[in-house]
């Protein structure tokens, strides 16, 4: 996922950050739901997104049991 946020990564990185995502989104739906993404904000800004949305996850896998 962080490879497809990446501004300063080349085109072919991201593509293939992509690509992989796309290919494991049955393994990961919360991530492929989410992304991918280019960030365009800061550091501060990708990371806080990055971390609420773990958090969501860990609140949905606590809550389903």
């Amino acid at each position: 996922m962080q490879a497809t946020w990446l501004v300063n990564a080349d085109a072919e990185t991201r593509d293939a950050a992509r690509a992989h995502m796309d290919r494991q989104s049955d393994r990961h739906p919360a991530l492929a739901a989410h992304g991918p993404l280019t960030a365009t904000d800061g550091w501060d800004e990708s990371f806080e997104r990055g971390l609420n949305w773990l958090l969501d996850g860990i609140e949905a896998t606590a809550a389903a049991g």
